[in-house]
């Protein structure tokens, strides 16, 4: 069975569907269909992007708070080199190595699937 929505917030109309399928003894059988305009998380705290990144796997080799701050650049996200290193640091999912002027940092645990 498919069911489809539409809702108006704020003036924005959005749309999408979900395809339901019979239950099956206690295992999830729902799919999610990708339809309409879903709008886009915007990203403003230095936290969320690094997060952003761990999801991504960059932090899977070691890497200096320079090499982050290029690659969040290059994703758009201008954030000083200071909050980034203060995310970084804040940052349960990353362990902190090196001293003071040579951080580095590497994930503790690889990105949820």
């Amino acid at each position: 069975m498919r069911v489809e929505l539409t809702v108006v917030h704020e003036g924005v109309t959005y749309t999408g569907g979900i395809e339901l399928a019979p239950w099956r003894g206690g295992k999830k059988v729902a799919v999610l269909s990708k339809a309409g305009a879903i709008p886009k998380q915007v990203i403003t705290k230095p936290s969320k992007a690094v997060a952003l990144l761990y999801r991504g796997g960059f932090f899977g080799p070691e890497r200096r708070l320079g090499e982050v701050s290029k690659d969040l650049a290059t994703k758009g996200f201008n954030f000083s080199k200071q909050s980034i290193l203060m995310a970084l640091k804040a940052a349960d999912f990353l362990a902190v190595r090196g001293q003071r002027g040579d951080y580095r940092f590497v994930q503790k645990f690889p990105p949820p699937a």
